[in-house]
């Protein structure tokens, strides 16, 4: 049985994977501090979209652990993002420098 744990799980490995060379090399401060707000935005607006029943999840498939009314597996996208984003702007930042490939 596909849990959304598993499906979560599986996206962050990946995208762990293919991010993890170009974060090295980033400032974690500013990473740090980003998780920070992002994460908090997700507690809010996630129980919002739950709470107004905007978004239903099987209970069968969860863990049943909650931030507020969302459930502790919709985090993982926001900590995918915040691994892919910086990664595409720093990769794709370098494509539009004035001289270089595109």
């Amino acid at each position: 049985m596909t849990t959304y744990l598993v499906l979560t799980l599986v996206v962050i490995a990946g995208v762990t994977a293919v991010t993890l060379p170009v974060l090295r090399r980033l400032a974690s401060a500013p990473l740090a501090w980003t998780a920070v707000a992002l994460l908090a935005m997700t507690a809010v607006f996630d129980s919002a979209i739950v709470g107004f029943g905007l978004t239903v999840y099987d209970t069968s498939k969860i863990l049943g652990r909650y931030i507020g009314a969302a459930p502790v597996e919709d985090f993982g996208y926001t900590i995918a993002a915040l691994m892919l984003m910086p990664v595409l702007w720093t990769v794709l930042g370098r494509r539009s420098q004035p001289g270089s490939l595109p």
